[in-house]
């Protein structure tokens, strides 16, 4: 079975092979609560102009600290080379 929703400008298509959306200029998704986008294989994100990502604590792949920003403190062992860093973005992580 499949189903088809177009416009003058976008289209919405649904069939055994999944949903596909097409926007001409402006595509809105919204949560009044909790929303996931999940993948079972890879998962893309692009755009042609400036990619944002907001919230309150940002986690790239899991939270085992804090990402540095260009001026932040970091403690390097001379001997080794490797670098602590000792402050970071209090909003964003990475594991």
């Amino acid at each position: 079975m499949r189903f088809a929703l177009l416009g003058p400008d976008g289209m919405v298509h649904l069939d055994a092979a999944g949903i596909r959306v097409n926007s001409g200029s402006f595509l809105s998704l919204k949560s009044s609560g909790n929303a996931e986008l999940r993948a079972g294989g890879g998962l893309n994100v692009q755009a042609g102009a400036t990619t944002s990502v907001n919230g309150s604590l940002v986690q790239l792949n899991g939270c085992g600290g804090f990402v540095a920003r260009l001026g932040d403190g970091v403690q390097v062992n001379p001997s080794s080379g490797i670098g602590q860093i000792t402050q970071g973005a209090g909003t964003i992580c990475a594991g």
